[in-house]
């Protein structure tokens, strides 16, 4: 995808200012102070038009065997009434690196592709449709 102006200025900054900071897995910081996230607001379509709010996140809490390190998603969604989950995943679950911006939480996708943000949501896919 080709653009110019200020879409094009958006679609080259997003990559080199929005990454993941820290891994969304491995050790936890020795404070247990890391928190991190990514909010999404996407219009569904419709009549009427459906609302989903997602986030995606990366927090440490004090755990009996020390600070883990947790990544969940939440995910709300409105057709005709609210409905949404809050899911953690564990390690094995999740892919994603420092300095990037695609993310895999389960069978839950974020990816940076052509300028422009995709999510593909499992977690909701039983009570909003595919």
């Amino acid at each position: 995808m080709t653009t110019s102006g200020h879409l094009g200025s958006i679609e080259r900054a997003v990559p080199r200012a929005d990454a993941w900071r820290q891994a969304p897995t491995g050790a936890a910081s020795a404070d247990g102070s890391y928190k991190e996230w990514m909010h999404f607001c996407v219009c569904l379509p419709g009549d009427p038009a459906g609302h989903l709010l997602v986030n995606l996140n990366v927090t440490e809490s004090a755990a009996p065997g020390g600070i883990a390190r947790r990544p969940r998603l939440i995910a709300l969604g409105f057709l005709g009434e609210w409905t949404g989950v809050v899911e953690s995943f564990e390690n094995d679950q999740v892919a994603g690196r420092a300095g990037a911006l695609d993310l895999d939480l389960g069978r839950n996708r974020l990816v940076w592709r052509d300028g422009a943000f995709e999510l593909t949501l499992d977690a909701l896919s039983s009570t909003l449709g595919s």
